[in-house]
């Protein structure tokens, strides 16, 4: 009956009016400081039943604390995280904030929240820092949310209105180049899908934080290797990428991170003849070591790449092209270049000396000469294949000659003919063949002369696509679709498998004797195209396929009733554009699993 006589005070405060909970618990509003007529910021708190007479703690420990000025985020760090949650964020308060004595501090990300604890190594001066674990979140749930601290059991809260962003973790397909040097940087692009564009975007190859990352696109980022140490360092290594600087880590058991190998520094010390003709056909050898990924040379800026004709670790042989008779190297000395494969040319500190052209006379006696030469295989593309033959393969290397009889072998029985395009370069048509390796060779025309050595390539049986799903999707790409097989051995143990939607090659995901998961590239319109498999890499592609439509994307515009029950069982009517009467047309309410939906 004196419940309307309930009271606090703090300090020397005016009585306050209290909330009667039970024989054991109150509620009271805190006064302004100021009301408290107390010089200091922590004050004693008294209570009485009848607003006369005051009871304070027996053990004077019932105090409350004044903090000021008001708590104003001024930076959190980092400002974004993957949805599986669990990274540690940094809150920093602006120079007034002391939280030293507050209790119950809490970071709310959203409608959630998770405790928060002062930064040790701030505490012994003013505390202006405190740290949570960002809770997790549902794949679905990706976005921006308010972060805003509490204090006092949450009675107290900031009004920052800071903002964190949850990601989907990305999924890295492949990386370009995937080999770089012990002793310098290379730019390696990595390939995939689900990257955030963040000041904080780094890359980490095994324990090395790369130097320098940049964000090009949601499918493609740019990093720079670091330098390591060859002597205690591992040379392969998983390539990993945080969208946040922070939080690196596999989170996708379908797709294995990309390896990373680090190479010795290539050197060349020597070229021999340093003085080529201007007409061609020199025969140069590049002396040094680490020479084996070699594949062309260039001499001068301005120059034409040539292939590397032959090579080993510490060699390789290059024929310097004809230059015309207004070449800049006529009166100065070429620079040479060396390709070396997925990295691009170096070069090399060493430079050619060309002689003058020589006569017409000259070049005819030279001409007859080239009819006797023994061709030199050093690329066949693609070097993987199908055995059901009709495949153009590009074949490269020396001395080819345009005449009746230019043939690629096929092992020591198959020959085809071969369409001449350079003393380099020819192509043949590939034949059919069981699976295996085969040496594929050159025969020059005319005198019938045949290359020493061949080229290995591997040859797997053709396979059939029986089926794909789903059938169709958005315009806008992103569409996860299986592809069924049976797929030969060689497509799985390989990582080189793309999938084909009309004109554009995505690489796949997820790879098995059975089955090959790729998502949908986006297009600028609704079509329907073929969905075909290549397991070398996009050279060549199933002969067979299956079709994927895409069509507009879903809009909704209205959705009724906008409330149901708790338990479910509300019938809701969603108007819009673009629905498709199929068997799975579904609804998704939240994180609850999807509802079958009937189409009207």
């Amino acid at each position: 009956s004196h419940a309307h006589l309930l009271s606090c005070r703090f300090g020397n405060s005016p009585p306050i009016l209290a909330e009667y909970v039970s024989p054991h618990q109150m509620w009271c509003h805190s006064p302004s400081l100021a009301d408290t007529a107390s010089s200091n910021a922590t004050v004693d708190v008294a209570i009485s039943n009848n607003g006369q007479d005051w009871v304070y703690s027996r053990d004077d420990d019932v105090t409350f604390t004044y903090y000021f000025p008001s708590l104003r985020i001024i930076d959190i760090q980092p400002k974004l995280g993957p949805v599986t949650g669990g990274t540690s964020v940094r809150v920093s308060f602006d120079d007034g904030a002391n939280l030293i004595g507050m209790q119950n501090i809490a970071c709310h990300f959203g409608s959630s929240s998770v405790p928060a604890a002062i930064i040790a190594s701030y505490a012994e001066v003013a505390a202006k820092v405190v740290e949570c674990i960002a809770p997790r979140r549902t794949e679905l749930q990706e976005g921006t949310v308010n972060l805003e601290i509490s204090v006092n059991g949450g009675n107290d809260m900031t009004t920052s209105q800071q903002s964190y962003l949850y990601y989907r973790d990305p999924i890295i397909e492949h990386i370009g180049p995937s080999y770089g040097y012990a002793a310098e940087g290379e730019s390696i692009r990595i390939h995939g899908h689900g990257f955030v564009k963040s000041a904080d975007l780094t890359c980490r190859f095994d324990t090395h934080v790369s130097p320098q990352a940049r964000w090009i696109s949601s499918s493609e980022v740019e990093c720079k290797s670091p330098r390591i140490d060859p002597g205690f360092d591992a040379r392969v290594v998983s390539v990993e990428v945080a969208m946040n600087g922070v939080d690196y880590g596999k989170t996708n058991e379908d797709v294995a991170w990309p390896e990373f190998s680090f190479i010795n520094n290539p050197a060349v010390v020597d070229v021999v003849p340093s003085i080529a003709s201007a007409d061609g056909g020199t025969l140069c050898r590049l002396k040094g070591k680490n020479l084996e990924r070699a594949v062309a040379c260039r001499f001068g800026t301005l120059g034409i790449a040539v292939p590397v004709i032959e090579k080993t670790s510490s060699e390789i042989l290059c024929r310097p092209p004809p230059i015309p008779h207004n070449s800049p190297y006529l009166l100065e000395k070429a620079e040479i270049f060396i390709n070396f494969e997925e990295i691009g040319f170096h070069s090399i500190g060493l430079e050619l000396t060309y002689e003058p052209h020589r006569s017409q006379d000259e070049l005819y006696v030279l001409s007859l000469n080239d009819t006797q030469a023994v061709p030199v295989v050093t690329h066949v593309d693609p070097d993987l294949v199908g055995g059901m033959g009709g495949y153009s393969l590009r074949v490269l290397g020396d001395g080819f000659v345009n005449r009746q009889g230019l043939a690629c072998s096929f092992g020591p029985d198959v020959v085809v003919p071969a369409r001449f395009i350079s003393t380099q370069e020819i192509v043949c048509p590939s034949p059919r063949l069981p699976p295996g390796v085969i040496m594929v060779g050159v025969i020059n025309g005319g005198s019938l002369l045949k290359s020493r050595k061949g080229y290995p390539v591997s040859f797997f049986a053709d396979f059939g696509i029986s089926r794909s799903e789903p059938g169709f999707g958005p315009v806008g790409g992103g569409t996860i679709v299986s592809i069924y097989g049976p797929f030969p051995p060689i497509c799985v143990s390989e990582n080189k498998v793309k999938c084909r939607f009309g004109s554009v090659d995505v690489y796949a995901y997820r790879v098995d004797n059975d089955e090959v998961g790729c998502i949908a590239p986006p297009v600028w319109y609704p079509e329907t195209v073929k969905v075909q498999v290549s397991c070398n890499d996009g050279e060549s592609f199933s002969k067979s396929y299956q079709t994927f439509s895409y069509e507009s994307n879903v809009q909704i515009d209205a959705i009724s009733p906008r409330h149901g029950g708790l338990l479910g069982g509300t019938e809701v009517l969603l108007l819009g554009r673009h629905f498709k009467n199929t068997s799975t047309l579904r609804c998704l309410f939240g994180n609850a699993d999807y509802v079958r939906a009937e189409f009207l």
